[in-house]
C-alpha cells in the first residue's frame, strides 16, 4: 500500500526535475521570451505544489515525528528552519516572476532573479537530500508501516480537499483521441469564469498546448505544470482575464 514517504519521495523527484531545468535556464547566456514562460512556470509550481508538500510535512508528518527518539531536536528542527527559509526564498522568487509576467524588462533584475533562483535551487537539493535519506529513513524504521499508510490517506485528502473548492475543473485527456483533447481544453477555458482553472491530466508532454495557449490566448492565463511524467504530465490553466 501507498505510504507517506511514498509520496513525500515522489513530490521530490518532480522537485528536482524543475531544479534542473530552473539551473539550465539561469545558467542561459539570455533569458529569451520563451525561457522567461518556464521561469513563470518554475515559480508557480514552487508557490502552489512546493507549498503543499511542506504543510502535509508540517502538519502530517513531522507532527507524529515526535514519538521517534531525536528527531524533534535533530532532523525534524533543521527540516523546519530549512522550510522557513524557503518561503523567505519563494517570497523573492514569486515577487521577480510578477515582474515577468508585466513584461518587465529582464535585464533589469536579471542578477537578482539569478541570485534568489541559485538560492532556492541549492537550499531544496540540500533539503531533499537529507529528507529522503535520513528524516524519511528514520520515519519508515520507527513509525512502522500501518501509520505511513494512515499517513498517506491523509496527505491524499489534503491534495483532494484544494481542488474541491468549485474552481477547479479536471480533464483527463488520456482515454480521448488527441484530435479532440485541444478543441475541449480551449472550449472549456473560455467557458469559464475569471479566477476558475482547468487541471489537464495527459500521456505526454503537454508544452505544445501551452505554446498554443501564448499564441492565441496570451495576457488571458496562467499556466502552472505540477507533473512531468513519465507516467502521466499535470497541468493548471487558470483563467486571469
Amino acid at each position: 500500500m501507498e505510504k507517506a514517504t511514498d509520496i513525500l519521495r515522489a513530490d521530490h523527484r518532480q522537485v528536482l526535475k524543475k531544479l534542473t531545468k530552473l539551473e539550465k535556464l539561469l545558467n542561459a547566456p539570455e533569458l529569451d521570451k520563451r525561457a522567461q514562460y518556464e521561469v513563470i512556470d518554475i515559480s508557480q509550481f514552487f508557490n502552489n505544489e512546493a507549498k503543499l508538500h511542506f504543510y502535509q510535512e508540517e502538519e502530517i508528518l513531522f507532527p507524529l515525528m515526535k514519538s521517534v527518539p531525536n528527531a524533534t531536536a535533530g532532523p525534524v528542527s533543521v527540516m523546519s528552519l530549512e522550510h522557513e527559509e524557503f518561503y523567505r526564498y519563494n517570497e523573492r522568487l514569486q515577487s521577480l516572476a510578477e515582474k515577468l509576467t508585466a513584461g518587465n524588462d529582464v535585464a533589469d533584475f536579471s542578477d537578482q532573479l539569478k541570485k534568489t533562483g541559485h538560492a532556492v535551487i541549492s537550499l531544496l537539493r540540500e533539503h531533499i537530500d537529507k529528507e529522503d535519506n535520513i528524516l524519511f529513513a528514520m520515519a519508515e524504521n520507527f513509525l512502522g508501516e500501518e501509520a505511513l499508510v494512515d499517513m498517506a490517506v491523509k496527505m491524499r485528502a489534503v491534495e483532494a480537499s484544494s481542488e474541491a473548492d468549485g474552481q477547479t475543473v479536471v480533464l483527463d485527456l488520456r482515454p480521448m483521441p488527441p484530435v479532440e483533447r485541444h478543441p475541449l481544453i480551449f472550449s472549456t477555458f473560455d467557458d469559464m469564469v475569471i479566477g476558475k482553472q482547468v487541471k489537464i491530466v495527459n500521456d505526454h508532454d503537454p508544452r505544445p498546448l501551452h505554446y498554443q495557449f501564448e499564441a492565441e490566448r496570451q495576457g488571458t492565463y496562467n499556466w502552472r505544470t505540477a507533473d512531468e511524467g513519465p507516467e502521466k504530465w499535470v497541468a493548471y490553466i487558470k483563467k486571469i482575464a
